[in-house]
């Protein structure tokens, strides 16, 4: 997917002069609807990120897409970003939805400048995320972004008809 038509070209250099070199901002109010629905679609192939609750809810997962206190960010072709109360509070919540892992240095770096725009464009004070204790690749992302265990919500997630802890 070309990434190029998400953002006008002027708002590309501001990205890239941001240090932004491997994510691109999306900017989903100006995306067609043939767009969302290209995203909705890659985001359901990857199961982990729904509950049994949101799974199918393409409604809820637009909704969301669309709603202007988020930023999504397009991980280089290879995943999705979402920083979640980005322009609410100076705690936002980021959640990373890698589809293709096959190159973990750039997905990694990718990730640091995501986090990187967030507390320094942004002025974001701490970050927070919740993971669920079965995504394992997502624990191990978030160690090492720098990203700390503080506890863990038992049983706050059903998946597939069981609960599971978040941390």
């Amino acid at each position: 997917m070309s990434t190029q038509t998400h953002l006008p070209t002027q708002e590309n250099a501001i990205a890239r002069s941001k240090g932004l070199t491997l994510v691109t901002p999306l900017n989903t109010q100006a995306m067609s609807p043939e767009e969302i629905e290209l995203w909705w679609q890659i985001a359901q192939t990857q199961e982990y990120m729904f509950t049994d609750f949101e799974r199918g809810n393409r409604e809820g997962w637009i909704a969301r897409f669309l709603d202007m206190r988020h930023l999504h960010f397009d991980i280089g072709g290879d995943g999705y970003c979402i920083v979640l109360n980005a322009w609410c509070c100076d705690s936002p919540e980021v959640h990373f939805c890698i589809w293709n892992a096959q190159r973990p240095q750039q997905t990694l770096k990718a990730s640091e400048q995501v986090l990187n725009f967030v507390f320094g464009e942004m002025g974001a004070q701490r970050i927070g995320t919740f993971i669920p204790d079965t995504n394992k690749p997502s624990i191990k992302l978030a160690t090492l972004l720098g990203f700390k265990f503080e506890g863990c919500i038992r049983s706050a997630y059903l998946y597939f008809g069981k609960r599971y802890d978040m941390h």
